[in-house]
């Protein structure tokens, strides 16, 4: 959505142009961005708002470009990330006009919370590796004593295990 937005210095805000693309990407026809131009704040996620204002002051102030990240939702009730950006120019009277865009980056957001959720999947199966190899390890030695010892009993002729004997070791050397 091309725009320009028009800050006077008693306060007053107002889209003086908005592209026909508003409907497709904020889901408002461009005629009532025009007539409210706080539209764009309504639908914006409450933990945005207070950023996004005071950077918009700061903006003013310094005349420096503006980009901003938020979230909205669109009167449709869709959720969407929107990427905004415009540079500032001050007029005779005063007033600051942006020149910008507002882009619908949800896709990308998705993208990124992809990426993030896979590289947390990856490290936690490395972590289940790890110590699965680690855990047989720690398991196998003790047992390879134990197993040895049950294979000694049994094949022990001077001593001989007695029936119940052999049979109580044979399960230890079947469970081990």
């Amino acid at each position: 959505v091309l725009y320009q937005y028009r800050h006077t210095s008693d306060g007053h805000s107002t889209f003086t142009y908005v592209s026909e693309s508003c409907h497709a990407v904020l889901g408002v026809p461009a005629a009532e961005l025009l007539r409210d131009g706080s539209k764009v704040l309504s639908m914006m996620e409450s933990e945005y708002l207070g950023s996004a204002v005071a950077s918009m002051k700061t903006s003013a102030r310094t005349l420096a470009p503006w980009r901003f990240d938020f979230r909205l939702r669109r009167p449709d009730g869709e959720l969407r990330w929107i990427s905004g950006a415009s540079t500032p120019q001050r007029e005779d009277d005063g007033a600051v006009i942006w020149h910008g865009y507002f882009e619908d980056t949800t896709d990308v957001h998705e993208l990124h919370l992809a990426r993030e959720a896979a590289a947390v999947a990856q490290a936690a199966n490395r972590a289940k590796t790890d110590f699965l190899s680690r855990m047989s390890h720690e398991l196998r030695t003790p047992l390879n004593a134990v197993l040895g010892f049950a294979q000694l009993l049994q094949l022990d002729e001077v001593d001989a295990l007695s029936p119940n004997q052999r049979r109580r070791v044979g399960l230890i050397h079947e469970a081990g």
